[in-house]
C-alpha cells in the first residue's frame, strides 16, 4: 500500500532532505512545497535533495501566510497533482520539514492496509471545548479574541506585501446551512477518496467560504469531511506526537523516553540547529524495523 506524501517546507534544507531520504520509498509519490519566502540557499538544498529521489517532485513555490487560505491551497494544490499523477497510493500524508517519522514508513503502510477506508485528523466543536479557542487575529482586549466564532464570520483577506491577514471592518456572515463547524490540527492522513471529495465539486461551497476564513487549515478538512458521506471513517486521531507548553516544544534528546514509547506515526517539531542527536536517533530505530 503505498502512500502520497506533501512536504511543507522554509528552513533547514538539510534537515528537509535528512526527512525526504527517511520517507522515501519507490512505490511512494511524494510532492515538496517551499515557501517562496524561503531564503535562496533553502530553495536550492531542497531542489539538489529531490534531484536524488525518484518519485519526489517540487510544487511550484507560492507565499504562503500562516492563518490565509494560502496554507490550504497548497494541500489541495499538492492532493490535486498527486490525483492527476496516477499511481497507486491509497492515502495521503500532510507534513511540514520540520517533522520525523516515529516508525518506519513501512509499518504505518500495514497498520493503513489493515483499515483502509479510515481517515486519520483530530477534530472537535469549538463551541463545546471547556477552554476558549481564542483568535489571535485580535488583542487579547478585543471582543472577538475570545469568540472562537470569529475565525469564521468575520470576512478576512490575505494583504499583499506580506503584511498578513486582516478581517474587514464590520461585515460578519453565517456558516454555510446545514453545516456544523468543527476544529482541530492542520496534520492528517486522508484516504484517496477523501482526497477526491475535498478537491471535487461537492467540497466547492465549503472551499469557497474557507477561502475568506482566519487559520481555515485548522477547519476547512474536518468540517468538509464532518459533513460529508465520509464521516463514519473519520477516526479523531491524526497519530501526530506534538507538545505544547506556550507554543510548539522543540523536541529534543532529553524527549527520548516520549519518542520511543509513543505509537504515534509522526512527531513535531526537530530543529537540527537545536538538537540533531535526537534525529541520529530516531533514524536508528527506524533502520532497526518496528
Amino acid at each position: 500500500m503505498a502512500l502520497a506524501l506533501l512536504v511543507m517546507a522554509h528552513r533547514n534544507p538539510d534537515q528537509v532532505a535528512r526527512l525526504l531520504r527517511v520517507l522515501h520509498d519507490p512505490g511512494n509519490r511524494c510532492v515538496v512545497h517551499v515557501d517562496r519566502k524561503a531564503p535562496p540557499d533553502v530553495h536550492r538544498g531542497i531542489r539538489t535533495a529531490v534531484r536524488d529521489l525518484p518519485g519526489v517532485d517540487i510544487l511550484p513555490s507560492t507565499d504562503v501566510r500562516w492563518g490565509g487560505w494560502s496554507m490550504v491551497e497548497v494541500q489541495l494544490r499538492a492532493i490535486r497533482r498527486l490525483l492527476d499523477d496516477g499511481g497507486d497510493w491509497s492515502h495521503f500524508v500532510n507534513l511540514s520539514g520540520q517533522d520525523f517519522p516515529l516508525r518506519p514508513v513501512s509499518a504505518i503502510q500495514d497498520e493503513l492496509a489493515a483499515h483502509p477506508d479510515r481517515n486519520h485528523l483530530e477534530y472537535f466543536r469549538p463551541r463545546d471545548m471547556p477552554w476558549t479557542w481564542e483568535n489571535p487575529a485580535f488583542g487579547a482586549g478585543h471582543p472577538d479574541f475570545r469568540r472562537p466564532e470569529s475565525r469564521v464570520d468575520r470576512v478576512y483577506v490575505e494583504l499583499p506585501l506580506g503584511r498578513g491577514i486582516r478581517p474587514l471592518p464590520v461585515v460578519r456572515r453565517r456558516f454555510p446551512a446545514g453545516v456544523t463547524w468543527y476544529g482541530g490540527s492542520q496534520w492528517m492522513t486522508l484516504s484517496r477518496a477523501a482526497c477526491r471529495y475535498v478537491t471535487g465539486g461537492p467540497a466547492g461551497r465549503l472551499r469557497r467560504f474557507y477561502r475568506h476564513t482566519f487559520i481555515p487549515d485548522e477547519s476547512f478538512f474536518q468540517t468538509a469531511l464532518l459533513a460529508s458521506p465520509f464521516r463514519s471513517t473519520v477516526v479523531n486521531d491524526n497519530r501526530r506526537l506534538i507538545l505544547w507548553e506556550d507554543d510548539i516544544v522543540t523536541l529534543t534528546s532529553e524527549h527520548r523516553a516520549l519518542l520511543c514509547s509513543s505509537d504515534a506515526w509522526f512527531a513535531r517539531k526537530f530543529d537540527d540547529r537545536v538538537d540533531s542527536a535526537v534525529l541520529d536517533l530516531l533514524e536508528q530505530r527506524l533502520l532497526q524495523g518496528p
